[in-house]
This record gives structure tokens, C-alpha cells and sequence, in this order.
């Protein structure tokens, strides 16, 4: 139990440093009128759910440590939508509604899309 709570605080720990960069990155270089640091990380994090969990149900044996390394501790620690929830109440409570609905029908629309698309990618491998 002790192995796994370390494995899964490892990829903890990778995916809060990958989602630092991509926050740092998105502040230096892109407006900061809309959350695109969030939505670009909770899109990259169902991507790599849905490649892994394509990848065991293709047969790949991939172990239980490696799996809990990627979904649990990496996309745990890199996706974020306890703050995508803050960012949307945000444009909610200052009655940026347009934004509010785009953001949100995005974020959900291409985060599955992002999980179909690297299953069927994966899959076909």
C-alpha cells in the first residue's frame, strides 16, 4: 500500500510541475481574459486517460503502479477542475454569461473528444 501511495504521489508530483509550466507559459505569452492554461491542461489530461485506458484495453500489460502513476497521480496532479469550477463561477458572478457557456460547453466537449481520439488512436496502434 505504502509502494502505491508513493507511485501515485510521484505522477502527483510530475503532473503539479506540468501544470505550473503550462501556467507559467499561458500568463507570459497568451491573454489573460479566459482560462486557456486550465482548459489546455483538463484537454491534455483526458487525452493521456484515454490513450492509457485504451492502451490496457487493447491487452497492454500495463501494470497496476504504472497506470495509477499516469491517470490517478499525473492527470490528478495535472488537470484541474476544481479550478476550471472557481474560473466558471468567477465568470458567472461578474455576469460574463457568453464566456461562462463557451467555456464550459469547450472544456467538456473537447476533453471527451481529446478521450475518444486518443483511444481510437491508441487502439489502432
Amino acid at each position: 500500500m505504502l509502494k502505491l501511495l508513493f507511485i501515485v504521489g510521484l505522477g502527483s508530483f510530475a503532473g503539479g510541475i506540468s501544470r505550473y509550466l503550462v501556467q507559467s507559459a499561458a500568463t507570459r505569452f497568451i491573454s489573460h481574459d479566459f482560462p486557456y492554461a486550465t482548459f489546455a491542461v483538463n484537454i491534455i489530461g483526458s487525452f493521456i486517460i484515454g490513450a492509457v485506458f485504451a492502451s490496457i484495453e487493447n491487452g497492454n500489460n500495463m501494470t497496476q503502479e504504472m497506470r495509477l502513476l499516469l491517470t490517478t497521480g499525473f492527470c490528478g496532479g495535472l488537470t484541474t477542475f476544481s479550478t476550471f469550477s472557481i474560473e466558471l463561477f468567477s465568470m458567472f458572478k461578474t455576469g460574463d454569461y457568453f464566456s461562462a457557456l463557451g467555456y464550459v460547453l469547450a472544456s467538456v466537449i473537447l476533453s471527451t473528444l481529446a478521450v475518444a481520439l486518443a483511444f481510437f488512436l491508441v487502439k489502432s496502434i
